[in-house]
């Protein structure tokens, strides 16, 4: 039962920032601040609104999620790797776990992390595919958190978890 309302609030807090998070990458985007962005996500309902509400603002985005098809996927990478004046994406939204592994997302120094996963692994594995050889820049990741709401939460566990897992390999 706690699982199920658990999930219930991180999807409703996911959507209820995702306006913001839209507003501010539109600034962002518009005034030239970045380049290139990538938005971590948990949850589907944040990723189908940013689909929608970036190119309308006319901001070239792609998106991963688990179901996306390998080709889409490709196809979605190597639009955020093309350069922006050659018509490249400025910006991709990626579900945490479906960013975790063999992608490149170097293309980008900045992140912003709409939801986290409970899981420091799965987190930190994602946030790692913006690194990599390619990288020439410095990679500043920020995140969004609500006040006094279930983010709160899970940023408390994550750290508890990531202080443990470091003395645990210490």
């Amino acid at each position: 039962q706690h699982a199920l309302e658990y999930t219930t609030l991180r999807r409703i807090t996911a959507i209820l920032k995702t306006p913001a998070i839209f507003n501010l990458i539109k600034f962002e985007v518009q005034n030239d601040l970045v380049d290139k962005l990538v938005v971590f996500c948990y949850h589907r309902e944040p990723i189908k609104l940013l689909q929608r509400l970036l190119p309308a603002a006319n901001i070239k985005t792609e998106s991963i999620y688990g179901g996306t098809p390998q080709k889409k996927r490709d196809a979605a990478l190597r639009a955020f790797e093309r350069l922006t004046k050659k018509g490249g994406a400025r910006v991709i939204i990626c579900q945490i776990l479906a960013a975790g592994l063999s992608i490149d997302l170097s293309s980008a120094h900045e992140g912003i992390v709409l939801e986290e996963d409970w899981v420091p692994g799965n987190n930190a594995q994602a946030f790692e595919r913006m690194g990599g050889y390619k990288q020439t820049t410095p990679i500043f990741i920020r995140k969004a958190v609500l006040p006094d709401s279930i983010d709160t939460i899970i940023t408390e566990v994550l750290t508890r978890k990531e202080k443990e897992l470091s003395a645990l390999f210490n």
